[in-house]
């Protein structure tokens, strides 16, 4: 079944702790970034995860990880917020999130958070 998810990253699918390709680079965990709140958010490889992104069901969710207060450090960084639509995603119990499957998501929508009403 299709459903909606988000995620904060780049359209080519780089993220806070991964690059597109799926290599380790923990750039949000350095110190240049101790003032957002997932800067202390630990992201080790996991094979389940493979081949997945991190996402939200929903936006409420996603703020939770991502305050606005983050979102204006990051989107100057070309970071935001990224709606997809998937029919392979799983909940990673060990980390408490959703995962998307990378390949076969469709990302349907890209939007900034600090212009959401």
């Amino acid at each position: 079944m299709k459903q909606i998810f988000y995620r904060v990253g780049t359209t080519d699918q780089s993220g806070m702790w991964y690059d597109q390709n799926g290599n380790f680079h923990g750039a949000i965990n350095s110190p240049a970034f101790k003032m957002l709140k997932c800067n202390q958010v630990q992201m080790p490889f996991c094979k389940e995860t493979v081949g997945y992104l991190s996402a939200t069901k929903n936006l409420e969710e996603l703020e939770q990880w991502f305050p606005k207060e983050d979102m204006a450090v990051l989107e100057p960084l070309g970071f935001k917020i990224l709606a997809y639509e998937v029919t392979d995603y799983k909940f990673h119990k060990a980390n408490n999130h959703w995962l998307i499957n990378q390949e076969s998501s469709v990302l349907i929508k890209q939007s900034s958070m600090l212009r959401r009403a």
